[in-house]
């Protein structure tokens, strides 16, 4: 939650820059916003991209955790399933993930390359 209140706080306080003219005209002109956004999904893409897994927030303890036990690294692709499971492409192939059992398995051996870069609904 407090990572909730921090990202609130600081959407406000540039509302508030905009509205009261704190913030340069060049900045708003420029289209500053366009790239602080594109910069930030580029760190989004290098933490789903990254070779630690699958990162959580867990709201319990406030941090993060990595998803699942045992997953192979590299992580490429993630897609739900309408039974509420995971399926989750890696370097070393296809993965099923059951958040209510917490048990993965892999599945899909036969594939010619285990390597699976986007998962189609």
């Amino acid at each position: 939650m407090k990572g909730s209140l921090v990202i609130i706080a600081f959407f406000l306080l540039g509302i508030l820059c905009s509205v009261f003219r704190l913030v340069p005209a060049t900045l708003i002109e420029n289209d500053v916003s366009w790239y602080a956004l594109a910069l930030l999904m580029f760190l989004v893409g290098m933490t789903i991209g990254s070779d630690s897994g699958i990162n959580a927030y867990d709201t319990a303890t406030d941090s993060y955790i990595t998803l699942p036990a045992g997953l192979p690294v590299n992580v490429r692709a993630i897609a739900p399933e309408p039974s509420g499971s995971l399926l989750i492409g890696s370097f070393s192939g296809l993965y099923r993930y059951s958040p209510a059992n917490k048990k993965l398995a892999a599945i899909a051996p036969e594939l010619s390359s285990p390597v699976i870069y986007a998962i189609a609904p």
